[in-house]
């Protein structure tokens, strides 16, 4: 297979820009929760989701139009009495029709969320901001089952990611939290738009508190 590659130029020094700063704010956040020890909520809360979503571009060649899924998890401390600050990274994968390729798509970063319960409900909105790479490889009216050379497109960037969302949360017990949530993931600004594709996702997931 013959393959037409293309790699993203990755700011590193940006990167480490962003990781020193969440450090602060994750040093922040579990600062402000030391100090209020007596504060009825846990220190944090973390599990793993599942996800299903819609995604779409507008590149005229390997384009994508269809369903993702994939999983990924989140930590997040409470800082206050309806903020919670913390990280979170999933990976979605897009196969391409007629196993002409994959679209792998993994972003991360910091999360803040702004919550409020009602009994034994929560009501989550947040956004997460951060890095985000993709993997691109999209075969050219290639047969994949000769041995044959086949011409492909393979494609690789990364960029900032900003996402925002929502969710809710119904609590099985005081450590262990069932959770809906939705998001819609963006690439503002990062000039891969045509490439980078976008769409709402659905998540199922469990967090565990303590």
């Amino acid at each position: 297979m013959v393959l037409i590659a293309h790699k993203g130029y990755e700011n590193m020094k940006k990167s480490k820009i962003f990781l020193i700063v969440f450090l602060v704010v994750i040093s922040a956040g579990l600062s402000n929760r030391l100090i209020a020890q007596e504060s009825e909520h846990p220190l944090f809360t973390g599990g793993m989701f599942l996800h299903i979503g819609y995604l779409s571009n507008e590149r005229p060649e390997a384009n994508i139009d269809g369903i993702t899924k994939g999983l990924g998890g989140k930590l997040v401390f409470y800082t206050g009495k309806h903020i919670r600050i913390g990280t979170e990274g999933y990976a979605s994968t897009f196969n391409y029709p007629s196993d002409k390729g994959f679209y792998k798509l993994g972003w991360g970063g910091a999360v803040v969320e702004f919550y409020k319960e009602y009994n034994r409900l929560a009501f989550v909105g947040g956004a997460t901001a951060g890095r985000g790479g993709i993997k691109d490889l999209y075969l050219k009216d290639a047969n994949i089952y000769d041995r044959e050379p086949d011409d492909a497109i393979y494609e690789k960037q990364s960029f900032w990611v900003f996402t925002p969302s929502i969710s809710s949360e119904y609590l099985l017990s005081e450590k262990i939290r069932l959770v809906v949530k939705a998001d819609y993931i963006l690439a503002p600004g990062s000039g891969v738009e045509k490439m980078t594709a976008s769409g709402p996702k659905l998540y199922v997931g469990i967090l565990f508190s303590h």
